[in-house]
């Protein structure tokens, strides 16, 4: 099992399921050349991953990062998802502000690390650190079978997972639920972690921003140890593989709705049908059109059982502002 197609499954299960159970690859993306204009901005997850591998590299040795901001926006302009010229002047600005300002939060000579389990070949601009893949035995449709996960974790940090975000500081709020699809992430890498026997006890989800201000804070996740760890990846194994269901429970909509008395799940789809771009976990993946599927009929049940105590805490910074 690769350990991305999981993730991506606890995100939205229509496009994990078809990842894990079909083996489909890549996004579902329209034809470049179907678009007649240039565009008056850039595309935004390419231009955030863009971002994002900048700032990782630049924490590895001197970068010009004008010059190779320059270099690789190059192809997301030839793939008609950058402006050029004056128009895509604002982004390089704002690109380079963000990735100066998460700069600045992190103490000098800080080495964020990447760790990989088994054979996976994702690419990262940081270089990972190579473990045998994980694995023990699980109950699977009444038989024993070897659990074989691979893939690799997110960028960590001494205490924890290192999170990167465009947002202004939440003074005193709770996290937004863009915040919580993050920590989903960084608890995900504590369970591969903890199940490969790497960490185990805290583990520290540091958030840097840089907007208005530049500032840091971070959510301490539950503690855990190396059997629960393991009990929690393979029952989500098992519930994704034998338990498959094609109907839209995208986490955005379970993270918002859920913590509402009265959450309605059918109604957040609805209203992300009106909205221009619609943009959640569903609609990212190898399957397109998945605005129009049924929603999922028992997702309060199945999420409660599904994420656990993680949709109660990760409602809250605790003391991490």
């Amino acid at each position: 099992v690769r350990a991305g197609d999981l993730r991506k499954w606890l995100e939205c299960q229509i496009q994990g399921g078809a990842k894990l159970r079909l083996g489909l690859r890549g996004e579902a993306e329209g034809d470049p050349a179907d678009l007649a204009e240039e565009p008056f901005e850039a595309d935004f997850l390419a231009q955030r991953g863009l971002v994002r591998e900048l700032f990782w590299e630049s924490l590895q040795g001197d970068l010009d990062l004008e010059q190779a901001y320059e270099a690789r926006v190059w192809g997301l302009r030839e793939a008609v998802k950058a402006p050029a010229g004056f128009l895509g002047e604002g982004d390089r600005r704002k690109a380079l502000t963000l990735i100066e300002g998460w700069r600045s939060l992190l103490a000098p000579g800080t080495e964020p690390q990447v760790h990989r389990f088994g054979s996976d070949r994702s690419r990262g601009t940081l270089a990972a650190e190579a473990h045998p893949a994980i694995s023990w035995p699980l109950e699977l449709g009444g038989r024993t079978v070897t659990l074989v996960l691979e893939g690799q974790t997110e960028p960590q940090w001494a205490e924890g997972s290192l999170l990167l975000s465009e947002r202004k500081a939440p003074g005193k709020k709770g996290p937004e639920v863009k915040d919580r699809r993050e920590l989903l992430r960084a608890w995900f890498d504590q369970l591969l972690m903890a199940a490969a026997g790497l960490k185990v006890g805290p583990h520290r989800a540091r958030v840097l921003a840089s907007a208005e201000e530049n500032r840091a804070w971070h959510a301490d996740l539950p503690e855990l140890d190396q059997a629960g760890a393991r009990e929690r990846l393979g029952a989500w194994v098992r519930e994704a593989l034998l338990e498959p269901r094609w109907t839209l429970m995208p986490i955005e909509g379970v993270l918002e709705e859920s913590a509402k008395e009265e959450g309605d799940l059918e109604d957040w789809v609805e209203k992300q049908q009106g909205s221009d771009p619609a943009s959640f976990s569903s609609l990212h993946g190898p399957l397109k059109g998945l605005l129009e599927v049924e929603v999922e009929p028992d997702w309060k049940a199945l999420a409660q059982a599904r994420y656990g105590d993680f949709l109660a805490w990760s409602n809250s910074w605790g003391g991490g502002l």
